[in-house]
């Protein structure tokens, strides 16, 4: 099965084409705003038709809410609504209600989609004024949540009233001494305030859930919050969001979605490993075992590695692939939500590893109800949507007629079979031949989930299998595992919770690398001998060998966390959260008789590798929260001890005479073999302390002391903190009389320390190597010099928001300024060759700026009851990243590396001049007569800085549509950025034995069958100069969701409550201007690829 993809390339853009484009979009969506602001307000939306005589109330109210998809919520035990009549005609929710409820003693409210009612309570005389200033009533009440379950640790208080209570872990208050006219606000949060008046009893209070994004819960670092109470930069996507996506790792559903989080997906396989930034580079170095400038990923509290685990310690063979994901291994389905820490207030907490920005996966748990059983099955299949042109055979051969010419060489057998020998007319698409095939993605999954008020519970399974577009048969199959229990004591006072998540995972994927050694091959290459066996000519692969390279990466890995809590006194709780994950990679890599030339007599070999993380983490925390009238304080004490440990018991490599001993390791002769083990202890102490006056002015502080194992015995402890502040101005009273249209405003700021110690575990001390044995005796070398002062990377992160709410909050807007700067950065420092080292590693006193802008834009357009409904999402991000100081830059090892006042991922090129006779020349820009890569702005040769690989900006844009039963979204993320042009990487120079893209054929050069003449050693300059960089800007369409939510009949017939069909498509559309396979992945790397999914989802 096949589907074609539309032209990617958009000649017509230049200069900067995807600001054109975004502006274009931010107009189209500024014209949606007019006509949004120009709308009714969304209670009045809904248009009612309904004439009824002398019915009861309740079956009013049913009709309303099929009509509008309003949910009344009301305690039948205390409202007695009896019967009524009404007639109705394209009425509004609030003339429907207004009529409805005309004679009746209730008041009605309406809070997003649900229409709450009270009792209503008389307005009193003024005899029952003056005798009320005399008397008070003490106020109880009992508060639920949308399940009917007790609400613990909710706010009570008595308006412009210094009196407030905290309900109990039975969901129950008392608030003494109350004027009975008095209106009492209940407030928690996750759930919409609610303003009742008074009363002895006030009996059950029913809250509503919050679904304006202001009042929805995020989760921060060992707690939660709202947008609209955070003092720190956070933000969440949903487990919907999630879920809309055919990806197997979780961090790609974010790509285009966050802002300040650039994502890279470095390969298009399933598995694959990606390049993850939040806010820029910080560290000198961003790869290596523990990927240096990478955030800290958090899994239910547990800290979780990025970085491929058989590439984590010891040896290892990378082979064609990027290394695997560990993130891969953590179902998306299990995801109820992805929480991204960004700024000091919302990363200080974690201390020395918060630098880069923190990622909170929670997964998801029990809730009280009936049991339900989930079940959703999909399928779909995929391919790479574009392929770089290559020349026709016809052009491949005259080139290399005209090259032999000019190097006044005669073609033979022996140095052009492919003029002499091979057929003549064949054509070989070897780009389709390679990766060309269909991909495909089958899944299927299920859970069982439900409790009551004190014990809840979730078990669920998945299996998931996806082949790739490789010219192999094999795939990445896994299954999952997941289990949640969570129980409180019937006072409500104790509680406990677990939870454990396992993953098995086999990945049979070819180790293959596209490049042009087998996609650019001669288009008459001969595949096969005329016996079947592959053909290898002289000088060349056949590039179906490497599939038959049997490689499989088998991956399992446990996440197990369980937490305590008891509360000692109302307010006052003590916690504790213990987490285990190991996660081990065994991996081998066979490489038989059949994947090698049977002419070179090459051995068979096997790489075989064990490799395991285990980590062991305890973090005790008491929390308080206690209440003062408008003031409300919240403090946390807590402590970490974390271990852990990284292990490959084996790496081998060796050779085999039987494929059937290729995995024994008594049976292989070991050409190579290592081990390798690290120890890695975490030790700190946290605080934070947070004041909420009167919804008005938020301040908070955080503060931490980290011990790490990774530095010297003076330098391993180190304090980080941060202080934060908010002032949400819409609450003032001048906002309130002067700007009824502004629902929502805000300004924060913070600033504070937070550290990186993602280094080298024990690069403070010096080590050895093992040595070839000198007889019965084995060696040891020096392998680095001991640093006893080796210490942390300090970042000191500033920010500033601007937060804004329009229209009862359907129009929200942010704009935050940040800036950070980090020193003491982590790198070598160049030894004299007489102390017998190259270099040491050390804290270098350069210093990282990266400051930008992060835009946001959430509206919601159009809403008509139940019918239609339009929102979107916009984020746009413009980061800036510049190295500003590095004293003595020229003379230390980063001279040919970095500039000083540039990025560090510095576009370093010779400047062109252009071609003479065919032949490339560059600039000698230092006027030594000698054309030399060493950087020119530093003293050290003929490379001039131009521009730099990160992006300029990047961002995204989500609609949403809802119509009766139907629901679209599509996501547009969109980069700009330079790169060199993508056909390089698939060409050689024009002329010798490789085939060239088609989109090099307009360069003037002067063809050549060697790389050795004039015109051969000057591709270089070209290939390496500011003529080669080009626009790899791109605006993809990321994802499409499309659904449909059967109706309640239909289920029911099925015996089912709930049943919906869904297509879902990943990486549909591009449009670049990039020359190469992917503007995302860059060079030769196999892209992203173009999913289409449907499925269907049902729970009973």
């Amino acid at each position: 099965m096949k589907f074609y993809a539309i032209n990617m390339a958009v000649s017509p853009l230049d200069g900067w084409p995807i600001i054109k484009k975004i502006l274009l979009v931010m107009k189209l969506t500024t014209l949606l705003l007019i006509i949004a602001l120009v709308q009714v307000s969304a209670k009045g939306f809904s248009q009612i038709n309904l004439s009824e005589k002398n019915v009861p109330v309740e079956k009013v109210i049913k009709a309303i809410e099929k009509q509008t998809g309003y949910v009344f919520i009301y305690d039948e035990a205390k409202i007695k609504l009896g019967s009524v009549s009404v007639d109705l005609y394209n009425a509004t929710i609030n003339e429907a209600l207004a009529q409805c409820f005309k004679n009746i003693p209730v008041t009605f409210q309406i809070i997003d989609k649900n229409i709450v009612l009270q009792p209503k309570v008389e307005e009193p005389n003024l005899f029952d004024k003056i005798k009320s200033i005399f008397s008070a009533i003490d106020v109880t009440g009992h508060i639920l949540n949308e399940q009917g379950q007790p609400i613990a640790g909710a706010t009570v208080t008595v308006k412009n009233i210094n009196k407030t209570a905290i309900t109990d872990a039975t969901g129950r208050f008392e608030i003494k001494g109350v004027d009975e006219h008095a209106v009492i606000v209940i407030t928690y949060l996750g759930y919409v305030k609610r303003e009742l008046p008074a009363a002895a009893d006030i009996g059950n209070i029913w809250m509503v859930v919050a679904t304006n994004q202001l009042d929805a819960v995020q989760v921060i670092g060992y707690g939660e919050t709202t947008k609209r109470l955070s003092t720190g930069n956070i933000s969440t996507v949903s487990a919907t969001e999630i879920e809309q996506q055919p990806v197997s790792n979780p961090i790609l559903a974010l790509e285009g979605r966050v802002p300040g989080m650039f994502i890279t997906q470095n390969a298009g396989y399933a598995g694959a490993n990606m390049t993850v930034s939040i806010r820029g580079q910080n560290s000198l170095t961003s790869g290596g075992p523990l990927y240096a400038s990478s955030p800290l990923y958090v899994v239910d509290g547990i800290p979780f590695g990025s970085g491929p685990v058989e590439q984590s310690v010891g040896g290892y063979s990378s082979g064609g692939t990027t290394g695997l994901s560990p993130l891969n291994t953590i179902n998306p389905d299990d995801i109820e939500s992805i929480s991204v820490l960004k700024d000091a207030d919302a990363t200080a907490i974690y201390g020395s590893r918060g630098a880069n920005g923190v990622v909170l996966i929670t997964t998801k748990k029990g809730k009280p109800g009936n049991t339900r059983v989930n079940v959703d099955i999909s399928s779909g299949f995929g391919d790479v949507d574009h392929n770089v042109n290559m020349a026709s055979t016809a052009q491949y051969l005259s080139i290399r007629k005209q090259a032999f010419a000019n190097d006044n060489i005669t073609p033979t057998t022996t140095n052009a079979p492919d003029l002499t020998v091979w057929n003549q007319t064949g054509n070989t698409d070897f780009g389709k031949l390679l990766i060309g095939q269909t991909s495909y993605q089958t899944k299927a999954s299920m859970s069982v989930s439900g409790g009551d008020t004190y014990t809840q519970f979730l078990l669920g399974g998945n299996y998931r299998r996806e082949s790739s577009v490789f010219y192999s048969k094999n795939a990445d199959e896994a299954g999952q595992f997941n289990l949640s229990l969570q129980h409180k004591s019937h006072d409500g006072k104790f509680g406990v919770s677990a939870s454990v998540n396992y993953n098995v995972d086999s990945n049979t994927l070819p180790n293959y690398s596209v490049s042009s050694a087998n996609y650019s091959l001669p288009p008459n290459y001969p595949l096969y001998n005329s016996n079947g066996s592959l053909y290898f000519g002289t000088g060349y692969t056949n590039p179906l060998a490497g599939f038959n390279v049997i490689n499989n990466l088998k991956t399992d890995n446990l996440i197990a966390n369980t937490n305590f809590h008891y509360l000692i006194l109302p307010g006052l709780d003590l916690a504790a959260n213990m987490g285990y994950n190991r996660i081990n990679a065994e991996g081998s890599s066979i490489s038989p008789a059949s994947a090698n030339n049977p002419l070179t007599n090459a051995v068979q070999t096997s790489t075989l590798n064990d490799n395991y993380i285990e980590t062991i983490i305890i973090e005790p925390q008491l929390n308080y929260t206690h209440t003062w009238g408008k003031g409300k304080l919240t403090a946390l004490i807590g402590g970490t001890w974390q271990e852990t440990q990284t292990i490959q018991p084996y790496f081998v490599v060796g050779s085999f005479a039987n494929i059937e001993l290729a995995k024994s390791l008594s049976a292989l002769t070991v050409f190579v073999k290592s081990s390798g083990d690290t120890d890695y202890k975490y030790d700190s102490g946290f605080g934070r302390l947070a004041y909420e006056w009167d919804n008005k002015y938020l301040i908070s502080g955080n503060l931490r002391r980290d011990g790490s194992s990774r530095f010297g015995a003076d330098r391993q402890f180190g304090t980080f903190g941060s202080i934060a502040g908010a002032w949400i101005f819409s609450n003032e009273s001048f906002a309130k009389d002067n700007l009824p249209w502004l629902s929502f405003g805000k300004i924060k700021t913070s600033y504070g320390t937070v550290g990186n110690d993602k280094i080298t575990d024990y690069s403070y001390e010096a080590t050895y190597y093992s040595q070839a044995a000198y007889g019965a005796v084995n060696g040891l070398t020096p392998s680095r010099i001991a640093n006893p002062y080796l210490q942390w990377e300090v970042t000191k992160k500033l920010d500033a928001e601007l937060e804004l709410g329009f229209l009862q909050d359907r129009i929200y807007f942010s704009a935050d300024f940040y800036r950070n700067r980090s020193s003491n950065l982590l790198g070598t420092t160049a030894l004299p060759s007489q102390v017998g080292f190259g270099s040491y590693y050390a804290n270098l006193p350069a210093t990282v700026q990266n400051k930008g802008l992060e835009l946001e834009l959430t509206t919601v357009n159009f809403t008509k009851g139940s019918k239609f409904s339009w929102s979107t999402s916009f984020n746009l991000t413009l980061p800036n990243n510049k190295l500003i100081a590095f004293p003595n830059l020229s003379s230390s090892t980063f001279a040919n590396t970095f500039v000083i006042g540039q990025s560090l991922n510095p576009i370093l090129v010779y400047h062109f001049t252009g071609f003479q006779n065919g032949i490339a020349t560059v600039q000698d820009l230092n006027h030594d007569g000698v054309i030399t890569t060493g950087i020119n702005a530093n003293g050290k040769g003929d490379y001039v800085v131009d521009g730099s690989y990160d992006p300029k900006l990047y961002g995204g844009i989500t609609n949403t549509f809802s119509y009766k039963r139907f629901q679209l979204d599509f996501t547009f993320q969109g980069v700009e950025r330079d790169a060199q042009r993508g056909d390089l990487s698939l060409g050689v120079y024009p002329g010798r034995q490789y085939n060239i893209p088609q989109s090099l054929l307009d360069l003037p050069v002067k063809y050549s069958t060697t790389s050795s003449s004039a015109a051969g050693k000057a591709w270089f300059y070209y290939t390496n100069s500011d003529a080669a960089i080009q626009d790899a800007s791109y605006i993809r369409l990321k994802n499409v969701s499309l659904a449909f939510n059967a109706p309640p009949s239909w289920s029911s017939r099925l015996k089912l409550s709930s049943l919906q069909l869904y297509l879902h498509g990943e990486n549909l559309l591009t449009f670049t201007k990039y020359k190469g396979l992917d503007p995302e992945t860059l060079g030769a790397n196999l892209p992203p690829l173009r999913m289409i999914v449907a499925g269907i989802k049902t729970t009973f």
